[in-house]
């Protein structure tokens, strides 16, 4: 079966057996785990693998292409708009539109040559 079973189960992810209940906890960490194995990817020690990672990259993924703040964070489910600051604080393409330029401060080479 490569499609939803007939159910009027509202979760969007239902385990693959009948009663075709919702995933239990953790199923979704699991899968992927398997993914980034697969793709070999995050296996050091310490690497975080969890499912959070999709949503951080689809909260930047989104800033980064001009989706609204608030559109984001709908999206993920969130009821406070803060709550996406966390998901945010490496967007590295908007902070660079933050940084000032050095040009007014003279700097000897020799710090480049480091």
């Amino acid at each position: 079966m490569d499609e939803r079973p007939e159910n009027s189960d509202p979760h969007l992810f239902l385990g693959e057996l009948y009663p075709y209940g919702p995933i239990e906890a953790g199923a979704v960490w699991h899968i992927s785990a398997k993914i980034y194995r697969t793709a070999a990817l995050r296996q050091n020690k310490g690497d975080r693998r969890g499912a959070h990672l999709f949503r951080y990259n689809v909260a930047t993924s989104f800033l980064g292409n001009g989706i609204p703040r608030p559109v984001i964070s709908q999206t993920l489910g969130h009821m406070d708009p803060q709550s996406l600051d966390p998901y945010l604080h490496a967007d590295l393409s908007h902070l660079k539109e933050c940084a000032l330029s050095i040009a007014a401060f003279p700097v000897c080479e020799e710090v480049f040559d480091l």
